[in-house]
């Protein structure tokens, strides 16, 4: 067989510490990749149809390798056709493989593949009928929220739920039906699993309070490739027509550049000063982002023929109001990468998360770390209260969850000093080739391994 076969990551047991000496601009491009988190979402999509597919522009991340090597455990083969491009994979489901009914995540040893194993609850219900997970105790710590809207939804369709010895277990004897839902919150990782799910429901489904976010466009375009009919992502009222499964077929599908990603290193640039351009991204995904730097003091320019952002600062940088999450047309993972940008303002910034819990107290404690003065009020939207005195001063920060890594990096690169980041076991960057570019725009970035960090 001429394709090369995936293999298992071998770095599981291994974790990073990343050692920055900031306080230089960062110039250059960066290009950027494919959306790990839509990589796997649509990956596990592509199960709802028994025909290969083949998804290019993909990341090369710890978070997309975990996710194939887990479906390829349960029965799709995912190989590389060509060895020299790890950007294009080829996915074959295997249509008798009975392995395909169940999602088994060992609790300790793949907890990176947590955030998104969900995914495959609502594929694996509109195919087989029946789903069961590991990670439900666990989920809703970290940051994550809670299944709540995913079961009431399933539930909504025709399915039942039930917990047991630490699972959760999904069952639809007579089938999923078309329903209206309508979500209490606009989850978007409620509207992936009800997407799928309603894919193969008999009728129409519609999900109402659905929130704006480019995932699930992303989501929308490859099911209907597949030869299903959603309309709507990207509003608050989303349809899916069901339907029987056999009617979906094979795709060739690029995912499109990630936004999130373009934030990452125009927040690091606006942070930390300097002359960045980013290429291969789409204007129109960034204009909520665009208008906060632009509040902040930055100068940017489009070029629109080449899809290109140059950003050009020199902090101390404006104090601005900004919010992130479902809604806000910024992705919640860059609220970091704002903070930083925050702290090397002069004066009060305000940062609205749509997120409860302990994310936002824990972010002001590692900023804190840095010597940034910040409060938290609020509850279900959380609001950081960030007195930024123009700089940062170096030191040891962890990372909470794993998108956090990337935003402590870059406050790192803007802080005076030398920052390490101390990257627990599995909390990889998300992104493709993270280190690279940002070496390639001349920061000052080291990588430790775990033999180094003990």
């Amino acid at each position: 067989m001429s394709d090369h076969e995936f293999t298992r990551p071998t770095s599981r047991n291994t974790r990073k510490q990343y050692l920055i000496r900031g306080g230089t601009p960062l110039r250059g491009t960066v290009r950027v990749s494919g959306s790990s988190r839509s990589a796997v979402i649509l990956m596990a999509a592509s199960l709802l149809c028994g025909e290969p597919v083949t998804l290019r522009n993909l990341p090369d991340t710890q978070e997309f390798r975990l996710f194939s090597a887990a479906i390829s455990r349960l029965g799709c083969a995912v190989s590389y056709p060509d060895p020299d491009d790890r950007r294009t994979v080829l996915l074959r489901p295997d249509d008798s493989a009975a392995g395909l009914t169940g999602f088994e995540v060992e609790a300790d040893a793949d907890l990176p593949a947590v955030r998104l194993s969900y995914a495959l609850l609502g594929v694996f219900l509109g195919r087989f009928g029946r789903a069961s997970w590991s990670h439900f105790p666990f989920y809703g710590t970290l940051g994550l929220a809670p299944l709540t809207e995913h079961i009431r939804g399933f539930e909504r369709m025709g399915a039942e739920a039930r917990e047991a010895d630490g699972r959760l277990f999904l069952t639809a004897k007579n089938g999923l039906k078309g329903c209206e839902i309508s979500l209490e919150t606009p989850s978007v990782g409620a509207c992936i699993n009800l997407m799928t799910a309603a894919v193969a429901a008999e009728g129409q489904t519609v999900i109402e309070n659905a929130p704006d976010d480019d995932l699930l466009r992303e989501l929308a375009d490859f099911l209907n490739a597949m030869g299903a009919d959603v309309r709507g992502a990207g509003t608050d009222r989303i349809e899916i027509f069901g339907g029987p499964l056999s009617r979906l077929h094979g795709t060739d599908f690029t995912l499109a550049p990630a936004a999130e990603e373009a934030g990452v290193y125009l927040c690091a640039a606006a942070a930390a000063g300097g002359d960045v351009t980013v290429e291969a991204i789409r204007p129109e995904q960034l204009t909520a982002l665009t208008a906060v730097l632009e509040d902040m003091g930055v100068r940017l320019s489009t070029d629109a023929k080449n899809n290109s952002l140059r950003l050009v600062s020199r902090p101390p940088l404006l104090p601005f109001r900004a919010q992130a999450g479902p809604g806000s047309g910024i992705p919640l993972p860059l609220a970091p990468h704002l903070a930083a940008c925050a702290a090397m303002a002069r004066g009060v910034s305000f940062l609205s998360l749509s997120i409860g819990g302990s994310y936002a107290a824990r972010l002001a404690e590692e900023l804190s770390k840095l010597g940034v003065s910040a409060s938290v009020s609020g509850e279900e939207t959380q609001t950081l209260r960030i007195c930024g005195a123009g700089k940062m001063t170096g030191a040891q920060v962890t990372p909470f969850v794993r998108q956090m890594v990337s935003g402590l990096t870059a406050a790192g690169l803007a802080a005076e000093g030398v920052t390490v980041v101390e990257c627990p076991r599995g909390y990889e960057p998300v992104f493709d080739a993270f280190e690279e570019k940002l070496r390639s725009l001349g920061a000052s970035l080291e990588v430790r391994q775990s033999a180094e960090c003990r």
